[in-house]
């Protein structure tokens, strides 16, 4: 049942697999994926939060200095970019292990998704 709001964007073969018929390679290629999109995030979202306290750090300053925290948030931006390319690469993966007719169907009928 779906509620408001936008939902969760691609949430993989719990949500959508049934809907799509998804085959039992079809299920575990794409949670072989996810897992390595996971596997691959950790130690990422560890630095986030080091760059978060970066930044923190250079407005703790008496007067902070406009250089450093550009440079903070310079870094912050550059992980949450790489993760934002990983979750790309992952989706198309994905939708690479569905065939033409679930490819369809998931677009047509949202399932968790949509572009």
């Amino acid at each position: 049942m779906r509620g408001y709001g936008r939902g969760r964007g691609m949430t993989g073969p719990y949500d959508w697999g049934e809907a799509l018929a998804l085959s039992d390679d079809q299920r575990q290629s794409i949670l072989d994926i996810m897992q390595q999109t996971r596997a691959k995030h950790w130690p990422k979202r560890a630095q986030v939060l080091d760059a978060m306290t970066g930044i923190r750090n250079a407005y703790a300053k008496d007067r902070p200095d406009p250089e450093a925290v550009g440079k903070a948030y310079a870094e912050l931006f550059r992980l949450k970019r790489e993760m934002i390319v990983d979750r790309v690469q992952a989706h198309n993966r994905i939708l690479d292990v569905l065939n033409d007719e679930q490819r369809d169907q998931l677009q047509r009928g949202g399932y968790g998704y949509r572009q």
